[in-house]
């Protein structure tokens, strides 16, 4: 911060929170020189430190459990209003992706959320449990014995304290939300999706 003098004017450098501002930072002005050019500033002057912050929870939001860097997934166009594809992968980024289909065993909400189901699946012979942002979508009853499709790889990650080994893949349009499913097709749990 710093006093400015030009003239008869001052400037004033102003903090965006003045209740915090300490007297010693704004300088006294100084007085003009015979020699000067009739602007003086005085230097700006270090602040005393007001505390640190401490370290900050961070939380994984819905949807983004696993970190890569680069823009989003999908963005929604301005113009007229349609998402578009943000970015490509190549074929074998797409093939380190593990689909596989996965039948539901049992279904819950998770305590205190009215967005986040536990489900409890079987992905060909062995029982996993993954947490899904679709409770304002779907009633827990209605998904029990139906056969979804989840991604098997990735990597466990805890959602408001409830530990999720998976992901399902669903769409989502106009506010709408469909749960993928091979529904109408007899395929056994942990079948591979190409």
């Amino acid at each position: 911060m710093a006093v400015c003098r030009t003239g008869n004017l001052r400037f004033y450098a102003v903090s965006p929170i003045p209740s915090r501002v300490s007297p010693a930072w704004v300088p006294e002005p100084r007085r003009a020189s015979a020699r000067s050019t009739g602007q003086v500033c005085g230097p700006p002057r270090r602040p005393e430190s007001l505390g640190t912050r401490g370290p900050r929870e961070t939380t994984t939001p819905l949807g983004t459990i696993g970190t890569r860097e680069g823009p989003p997934a999908s963005r929604m166009d301005r113009r007229n209003g349609k998402e578009t594809i943000a970015m490509t992968i190549s074929i074998d980024e797409f093939a380190r992706v593990d689909l596989r289909t996965a039948r539901v065993l049992e279904a819950d909400r998770v305590e205190r959320t009215d967005k986040l189901l536990r489900l409890r699946i079987d992905v060909g012979g062995e029982e996993r449990q993954i947490v899904a942002g679709i409770g304002a979508h779907y009633e827990p009853g209605t998904l029990v014995g139906r056969t979804i499709v989840i991604v098997a790889n990735l990597e466990p990650a805890t959602i408001r304290g409830v530990e999720s080994n998976g992901m399902l893949l669903a769409a989502l349009h106009e506010g709408r939300l469909a749960v993928l499913t091979t529904d109408g097709g007899d395929f056994p749990p942990g079948a591979q999706v190409r």
